[in-house]
């Protein structure tokens, strides 16, 4: 499903949808209301994407393993197997 792996690709999508209705007067908002509806769904998929993208404090695969550092060590680069 693209919403779980592109959530961003579907904000951009749907400011470019809602401005360019408006720009071309398919609907009558104005500019405030315009800008009232980018940001609510700037909000909504930002929450979205976060929780989608962010490494967790305790990051664990799709079966619930608990993951660990690729070096086993105490790395700061991030890199899990």
């Amino acid at each position: 499903m693209i919403f779980k792996r592109e959530p961003v690709i579907l904000q951009v999508a749907l400011f470019a949808l809602f401005n360019l209705l408006a720009a071309f007067g398919v609907i009558g908002w104005s500019c405030a209301q315009i800008a009232a509806v980018n940001a609510a769904v700037a909000a909504a998929f930002g929450v979205i994407t976060r929780r989608l993208v962010t490494p967790l404090s305790d990051p664990r695969d799709a079966h619930g393993r608990r993951l660990a550092p690729a070096g086993g060590g105490q790395d700061d680069d991030r890199s899990y197997r």
